[in-house]
């Protein structure tokens, strides 16, 4: 099978339909997905109005799904699982451990989480506040780390997550204000209430903490929701939770062996063209979808949700708070759980959507979601439906919905400013002539129609063509956008007149940025990879870009670190901005590094710390090591294989270099980072002395 698409731009489930689905139906040959477009007006999501309405579309799109696959792959074979895994349930609540306060310390100023947007907090798995602690989430545990005084580190509190029944810790949100810690959790789930034969169900939880007294916290409340954790936001004390749901078969259908027989007949008719056979198999199969849904409870087909810490069952999501479109998409649920950081207050609304991005500011959230995702047809064009919730004190309300063309990278493709939100895609075209597809790039700007919808009021289209966005970010009145087949082009654009933005300038640079912060207002600063004018190399590449004169950006300052040409230089902080920390005071950026080397000494796993400054570019660069070495100190990690020395492949990997954190003490400034097993402090007066490590491992 032929993937006419860059695999790079296929998201992860639409990449795995196309492979578990196989190909094309032999009577319905493949055509350009790039011909038609789908009507705004049936990608406007209204709510169902009973749950006999719900129970209708459910029984029709899957039905569908069964005898048609789903986009982009009509007429293939159905993948749906036939089960849900078995997990255990969670518990109730953890008893808090001892912890001694150690001595006095704590920071007059500390760095947060790089966020995209002021005012709009994102999760993370370390946070920290002024009175000297890092609440750090690590899978099956939360630690309180007392990290002032910087060079008497020690661990406060300890608590074994999946111990006491909960599961595996994500990120973490602090609500420091109010002394709120909010833990989002992997968690399995209960048991579908009175059935005992359904599987268990598995979700996303968020324990809430009262860290009044850090070194013991107390939990007040537990909610959980049904799905996988995809993404939240944070504005004030509301915290704002978006989970996948994913649908499994009713249980009439999955426990049905005549109902298996029936499917893998119908198949087979396909395949062999047996058309009367593969209707009349057809007609039996969608009888028995309806008559299973229709009788199978409201909790096997919405998602389930339970809030308090005591015992209880979980309840489904009311059929009324769930929200569809006249095109019918994969039979899946966004689900939006709105809470404030105490627990208080519970509140959701659904919709039938598969959004693959999340964008928020301090009065909306933005769900995008592709037309990879939707039935519409087969000569699809490259589309994204972008739907808009409005904050309140309750669950969020439906606020309108725009469709742009092209498909956007990430939330940083997306910036709202003064009521319009802008936006940046590539558009895949099929070009005949040259047999193969042709990114082409856009930006939108969208505005509030009378109707509360997104309109387009104004637009850039076409611009650098036959190259991809790998970077976006709005600042202001401005916007800036790296694309990249070859060489690194920064458009600058003026967006001071929404309904008239414009390129004002750019610059070409070899290789390519991946993230784009604001060192100040006329100076941007890059990370991203290496290259030499005809693609990318070995290494990464930091930039800063003076764009005082949009109309002549330049490029004033770059480091790229020395390294051997056969080794491989990678940093987490390339594609994930909760890794780029850039502390302002002290004009100190701090990201992982790690260094690949088929030689031990070459190879490294930990940060690079130097500082960047607008003027004077990029100095002092230090680098603190994490790497670890095995019990006889080689320099080899434990895991190598024992067949190898360790001179035959990149031991880097160990310890995980994550994240850094900046504290201000009362007479120095401390830079701490954050690998998989240790937390290391240094003073920024001389890096090269490590001040204190903390080995965060169990004992």
């Amino acid at each position: 099978m032929k993937l006419t698409h860059d695999v790079g731009r296929i998201p992860g489930l639409l990449l795995a339909a196309l492979l578990l689905a196989g190909c094309w139906p032999q009577d319905n040959p493949q055509v350009g997905l790039t011909s038609l477009a789908t009507p705004k007006a049936k990608l406007a999501a209204r709510h169902f109005e009973s749950c006999d309405d719900y129970r209708s579309y459910f029984s029709a799109s899957l039905s569908r799904e069964l005898l048609e696959g789903w986009a982009p792959c009509w007429g293939c074979q159905g993948f749906m699982l036939e089960g849900a895994p078995s997990m255990a349930s969670p518990g109730g609540p953890p008893a808090p451990s001892d912890g001694a306060l150690g001595a006095s310390g704590g920071f007059r100023d500390v760095s947060g989480t790089n966020t995209q947007e002021a005012g709009v907090d994102e999760a993370d798995l370390i946070k920290a506040d002024a009175r000297g602690y890092f609440y750090l989430a690590r899978g099956p545990e939360l630690l309180v780390i007392r990290a002032s005084p910087a060079d008497q580190m020690n661990v406060a509190y300890r608590l074994n997550l999946k111990g006491s029944g909960y599961g595996q810790a994500r990120s973490l949100y602090l609500d420091a204000e109010n002394n709120r810690l909010v833990v989002m959790i992997d968690a399995a789930g209960p048991n579908y209430p009175g059935t005992g034969a359904y599987p268990a169900r598995y979700g996303t939880g968020l324990l809430f903490l009262d860290i009044s007294d850090p070194v013991a916290p107390v939990a007040t409340d537990w909610l959980w929701t049904e799905g996988y954790m995809f993404d939240s936001r944070r504005v004030d004390r509301r915290l704002h939770l978006v989970s996948t749901h994913n649908y499994w078969w009713p249980t009439a259908l999955s426990e049905s062996s005549g109902f298996h027989q029936r499917l893998q007949a119908y198949y087979q008719a396909r395949q062999d063209g047996r058309k009367e056979d593969a209707e009349r198999l057809a007609g039996e199969i969608r009888s028995d979808v309806n008559q299973a849904v229709a009788a199978t409870p409201l909790g096997q087909l919405l998602p389930l949700r339970k809030s308090g810490l005591g015992e209880g069952e979980p309840q489904p999501l009311a059929c009324e708070s769930v929200l569809h479109t006249d095109v019918e998409h994969r039979l899946g649920l966004m689900l939006i759980t709105s809470v404030d950081t105490d627990g208080g207050n519970p509140a959701a609304l659904a919709t039938i959507n598969n959004a693959w991005q999340l964008y928020a500011s301090q009065d909306y959230l933005y769900l995008a979601q592709y037309s990879g995702g939707w039935w519409f047809d087969r000569r699809q064009t490259e589309q994204t439906a972008i739907y808009r919730f409005e904050l309140t004190e309750g669950a969020v309300q439906p606020a309108g919905f725009g469709v742009v063309d092209g498909w956007t990278r990430d939330s940083y493709s997306f910036g709202e400013h003064q009521g319009f939100l802008r936006v940046a895609t590539t558009e895949g075209r099929f070009r005949e002539d040259l047999d193969r597809w042709v990114p082409s790039n856009h930006l939108f700007v969208l505005g509030a129609a009378t109707d509360g919808n997104l309109k387009t009021v104004g637009q850039v289209r076409d611009f650098m063509r036959d190259e991809r966005i790998f970077s976006s970010r709005f600042l202001g009145d401005r916007g800036y956008v790296v694309t990249f087949r070859q060489v690194d082009p920064l458009f600058v654009f003026d967006l001071s007149d929404a309904t008239a933005p414009k390129v004002t300038g750019q610059v070409e640079i070899p290789g390519f940025s991946t993230y784009i912060h604001p060192l100040d207002e006329n100076h941007l600063l890059t990370i991203g990879r290496d290259g030499d004018g005809t693609g990318v190399n070995h290494n990464i590449r930091l930039q800063i870009f003076d764009v005082t004169n949009p109309a002549a950006p330049a490029l004033a300052h770059f480091f790229v670190p020395e390294v051997n040409a056969e080794d491989w230089v990678f940093s987490l902080a390339e594609y994930d901005p909760h890794a780029f920390t850039y502390y302002g005071p002290e004009k100190l950026l701090s990201i992982p590094v790690q260094i690949g080397s088929g030689y031990s000494e070459r190879s490294f796993s930990g940060f690079l710390a130097l500082r960047a400054d607008a003027q004077a570019g990029f100095s002092a660069p230090a680098w603190i090591d994490h790497k670890a070495t095995d019990s006889g100190g080689s320099g080899c990690p434990d895991q190598r294989d024992i067949e190898a020395p360790c001179e035959s492949f990149a031991p880097v990997y160990y310890h995980w270099p994550q994240r850094s954190v900046v504290g201000a003490e009362a007479s120095r400034t401390v830079l701490f980072t954050l690998s998989s097993a240790t937390l290391k402090s240094g003073d920024l007066a001389d890096l090269s002395v490590e001040l204190d490590s903390l080995d965060l491992r169990p004992n």
